[in-house]
């Protein structure tokens, strides 16, 4: 995997956004109105984000942005803004200022929005407050908000009518880029043509069809206004089949590039690309239940320029990724890419189902954090089912992974990144060639020096060999309340200055005590020589102040059940 670059909620409903105003939100949100001045090492970043995102008329129920910066001084700092969107100052809200001043020593200061009743049936309407760069300060990466007011006028007046609700972008194989795209009867020809006129809160629907296209976001939404690129009147299908790219040269080009913030893409089969199939590169971007297949390189991958440490690279991680309800499977057809390529600091990984790829199912890596691993179906990768490498803060539970080269894996191959804090409970992890889970390193040309503070308990382990591998140097971490049958050695370790507390592991001679081992039903029977023999697992904690423990079992009920917790990912009922 080539560790560089080698090239290059929602809120209520959105009314009334007529050309002009299409127009003026693609001015002010993505156009000349937020420039991106370098951070001088002197001024701090200020960033906007809506607290309360909903307001409504008459004005009892208000609405806020807080405007933060990043460094807290003794001096007040005065930071300009300027407000767009439908709602408007005076006869929508009451007027502001422009300005806000965050006082001495404090890290934010509140800008409220507070609606005024105007006895006009208009429908919601959205205030947008931009960030203006000034001397004092740079604009961050969150530079713009919106907060929706509502309308308490819903009767149309006689012969008028109530404004529709959120506007839409049509696609389809039949449609003309000529069109307005407004309803399906106009539908636009092309994806890339609908991600042009995207503003906040918008959602194109793309006709079931296939589209021989790459797609490249052009804007962002907001938070609560988000893009949506959504299916609809059946599957739609991007695929990468006649691009003229050369196959597995160029893993930071997708077939699907998500180049600016919330952006979902839903329901919709990404194929064929003769490089990745969807590629992240901005922060709130959301994949749910789409499918992803026949990549040369990766199926969904953060563009490795998002790197923090990488000598050359002076990357900005992404932030706050779901990939959730997906199908990636067939991708990194062309080698040294993983299936789900993920850097990103807070994200969760959830209900996918991963298979059948060449390499790495989900890989964690490359300084990613605070994230979460959890409900996926992992299978037929011929490299490791899940693994982290360089990632810390990131749990790991909850998953079903078989018929891999390997389980689950921790690893520290990779000099600039370490590897702490990673949790790996209630997995259940079976008929993997090799182990099922491991903490390992590569002895000729070690990474960063160990994977420390590793927790690995309540896994079900069967038909893995082994069932736990140690290895490396100056590793640390408590395995505790696993269960598991193999035909080769339970837990092997050649591990050398390292740290391990292993303890309440119950290692089975034969698959007596699972419900249906046949039928890969490992849930506990009352025979089973797994219950009331572990031990409570010890809380873990973030750096960011959370708290976690394992207080339920693989499918969601309570532990424990009996005297004390049940090894395994089960507790018996």
């Amino acid at each position: 995997m080539e560790k560089f670059p080698f090239s290059g909620a929602t809120a209520r409903a959105v009314v009334c956004l007529a050309a002009c105003l299409c127009a003026a939100l693609l001015l002010t949100l993505i156009g000349a109105g937020l420039p991106r001045s370098a951070a001088a090492p002197s001024v701090p970043a200020v960033n906007v984000e809506a607290t309360d995102a909903q307001a409504a008329e008459p004005g009892v129920d208000k609405g806020s942005f807080t405007v933060r910066r990043s460094r807290v001084t003794s001096k007040p700092l005065t930071v300009f803004y300027t407000l767009g969107g439908g709602a408007t100052a005076g006869s929508d809200y009451a007027p502001l200022k422009g300005s806000v001043v965050i006082p001495a020593n404090a890290p934010s200061a509140v800008v409220t929005i507070s609606p005024l009743d105007d006895q006009i049936v208009e429908g919601a309407e959205v205030v947008v407050l931009t960030i203006k760069p000034q001397s004092a300060y740079v604009v961050g990466a969150e530079a713009a908000a919106a907060v929706s007011v509502a309308d308490d006028d819903q009767t149309a007046p006689p012969g008028g009518t109530v404004p529709p609700a959120a506007p839409s972008i049509y696609v389809s194989t039949r449609g003309n880029d000529a069109g307005d795209g407004a309803t399906p009867e106009t539908a636009l020809r092309s994806i890339s043509a609908a991600a042009s006129r995207a503003v906040p809160g918008v959602t194109v629907y793309v006709e079931g069809g296939t589209y021989f296209e790459q797609v490249v976001t052009k804007a962002g939404g907001l938070e609560g206004l988000e893009i949506v690129f959504r299916s609809f009147n059946g599957t739609a299908v991007i695929d990468g089949s006649t691009q003229a790219w050369a196959p597995g040269g160029n893993q930071n080009q997708g077939l699907v590039e998500l180049r600016h913030p919330y952006v979902r893409l839903a329901g919709l089969r990404v194929v064929n690309s003769k490089n990745t199939g969807v590629l992240l590169d901005a922060d709130h971007l959301t994949v749910e239940g789409c499918e992803v297949g026949e990549s040369q390189r990766h199926g969904i991958s953060t563009h490795t320029s998002r790197q923090t440490n990488y000598p050359g690279l002076a990357g900005t991680i992404i932030r706050n990724t779901v990939l959730r309800d997906n199908v990636v499977a067939r991708a990194a057809l062309s080698g040294n890419s993983q299936a789900v390529s993920l850097i990103a600091d807070g994200f969760l990984v959830s209900g996918n189902t991963v298979r059948d790829n060449a390499t790495e199912g989900i890989d964690i890596w490359l300084g990613a954090r605070h994230g979460e691993v959890t409900g996926n179906t992992v299978h037929g990768n011929k490299a490791p089912g899940i693994y982290v490498d360089g990632a810390s803060f990131v749990r790991i539970h909850s998953n079903r992974v078989f018929n891999n080269s390997k389980g689950i894996g921790v690893s520290s191959e990779d000099v600039n990144y370490p590897t702490h804090d990673v949790w790996v409970y209630n997995n259940v992890v079976y008929d993997n060639a090799g182990a099922g889970v491991f903490v390992w390193d590569d002895n000729s040309a070690p990474g960063f020096k160990g994977s420390q503070n590793v927790l690995i308990a309540h896994n079900t382990l069967a038909g893995n060999s082994p069932s736990i591998y140690l290895s490396g140097d100056g590793n640390s971490a408590e395995i505790m309340n696993n269960l598991g049958h193999t035909s080769g050695a339970a837990l092997y370790s050649s591990a050398t200055n390292s740290a391990f507390n292993t303890h309440n592991n119950v290692w089975l001679k034969s698959l007596a005590g699972f419900a249906d081992a046949a039928n890969k039903d490992f849930s506990l029977t009352a025979a089973s020589p797994a219950l009331d023999r572990g031990s409570v697992a010890p809380y873990f904690y973030d750096d960011l102040g959370n708290a976690y423990t394992v207080s339920t079992d693989f499918g969601g009920l309570s532990r424990p059940s009996g005297a004390t917790p049940d090894a395994g990912a089960y507790e018996y009922r």
